[in-house]
């Protein structure tokens, strides 16, 4: 068994409605299965408030910086503006 670290994904896409947080957490549960560590932004933040968005940020950005890889749910009639 390997000793290196699991690459690291940042699973991005629309979670406005729980229809999208469900679908975007089924795309980061095949890429978990598929053997990669991820960053899912509305599981791994806390609830945004007016005086955390800061750090929602910076915990958004450290996790693009730390990925080796992006998955980006791009589906829709419009790509989402976070996402894009």
């Amino acid at each position: 068994m390997s000793n290196l670290p699991k690459p690291y994904v940042y699973v991005a896409g629309p979670l406005f409605d729980e229809g999208e947080r469900w679908f975007i957490e089924k795309i980061d549960q095949l890429i978990q299965d598929a053997g990669f560590d991820t960053f899912l932004p509305h599981r791994d933040n806390p609830p945004k408030t007016a005086e955390n968005v800061g750090e929602i940020f910076l915990n958004d950005k450290g996790g693009i910086d730390r990925c080796q890889v992006v998955v980006a749910n791009l589906n829709g009639i419009m790509t989402d503006d976070g996402t894009a």
